[in-house]
């Protein structure tokens, strides 16, 4: 859906997915943080910028996915060892599990959308 953004939004679309806040990426970016809350409140701006973030998540995710392997090899060498190397694996684990449920979630939210928008249209036409 971003191809139907100017070339303006796409680079306010950018901004927002690398900074922190809008303020943020309203100064990196240069567009006034006004015309930045005005993009924010278009649909189409809207579904690209979850799009994206989607995206992004998928990346972390499947970064951290391999965390997985790495850790559970540590947890089983540390259990009775070193409690520093056993707590940052049970860490790397319980954050994983968390990601990964919530790409999930993540995906099916963005695949009923998509079913919603498919009805919406189909009912305009």
């Amino acid at each position: 859906m971003s191809e139907n953004l100017t070339a303006r939004q796409k680079k306010a679309l950018v901004a927002l997915v690398s900074e922190p806040t809008v303020m943020r990426a309203s100064e990196t970016s240069g567009i006034a943080r006004v015309t930045m809350y005005t993009y924010l409140s278009d649909p189409a701006f809207q579904q690209a910028l979850a799009r994206q973030q989607d995206e992004i998540l998928s990346l972390v995710a499947s970064k951290a996915a391999n965390l997985v392997g790495r850790s559970l090899e540590v947890l089983e060498e540390a259990l009775d060892d070193d409690k520093t190397k056993f707590r940052a694996a049970s860490v790397a684990l319980r954050h994983v599990t968390e990601l990964l449920s919530y790409l999930d979630l993540s995906r099916r939210m963005v695949t009923l959308e998509d079913k919603i928008e498919t009805v919406r249209i189909e009912k305009q036409n």
